[in-house]
């Protein structure tokens, strides 16, 4: 396919995210918090992230999987959008 110079084009991913995908982003997070916030992350309050961290179990209370954008700025289409490409 040849792409015009100077023209944008409009695309959807959708992609399966799984548990250790889960898990590396939360210990990403987690370890934002230990260095950001007066946690030691020896805290009864966040043992059971530790845990889903190690283990990938409880993983319902922290993972919530969404069929559509949690972003505002992504759900709303316009009209451009819907047709997929502007130039």
């Amino acid at each position: 396919m040849i792409v015009p110079e100077r023209c944008e084009v409009q695309g959807e991913m959708r992609a399966w995210l799984s548990l250790p995908y889960y898990r590396a982003v939360a210990k990403i997070a987690f370890h934002f918090v230990l260095a950001h916030f007066p946690f030691t992350g020896l805290e009864q309050q966040v043992d059971g992230i530790k845990r889903f961290i190690f283990t990938g179990r409880d993983h319902e209370r922290f993972v919530q999987n969404m069929d559509e954008p949690f972003v505002e700025e992504l759900r709303i289409q316009t009209c451009s959008q819907e047709i997929g490409a502007t130039c």
